[in-house]
């Protein structure tokens, strides 16, 4: 369906990560991949190896992804700081796959890539 290309995201240690994906299929012009009526899942992984269970962050369609615009093939993947916290600073792999309502299986276009955890200076967690 898509041709996948490969999304490097940096991710500051214990910060939120909050990102809208928009996924498009490899028409030219591109065009917004419909998501309505599909199942999205987000998985964080330390090798393309590992199996989904073994997965660090693993995210699914109304636990912590969430609708933007399905139509316009727009998604919200939000991962809280304490989740984040007690990863290792180093590359993990990502991706997201879906399963249209027509039960066809993709991961869309800019939808995997290396999930890169740096330092933080501050540890934060709540406000003075």
């Amino acid at each position: 369906m898509s041709v996948v290309q490969d999304v490097r995201l940096t991710v500051l240690r214990g910060d939120t990560f909050n990102r809208r994906f928009t996924f498009t299929t490899d028409a030219t012009p591109a065009v917004a991949l419909d998501l309505t009526g599909s199942y999205i899942t987000f998985m964080v992984k330390d090798s393309v190896a590992d199996a989904d269970v073994d997965a660090v962050i693993s995210l699914a369609t109304a636990s912590g992804i969430t609708e933007d615009s399905y139509i316009e093939g727009k998604v919200i993947v939000d991962i809280a700081a304490s989740a984040l916290a007690v990863l290792t600073t180093k590359t993990y792999v990502f991706d997201v796959q879906v399963i249209l309502a027509s039960g066809q299986v993709v991961t869309p276009r800019y939808g995997s890539g290396s999930f890169r955890i740096v330092s933080d200076v501050s540890r934060l967690t709540a406000s003075p």
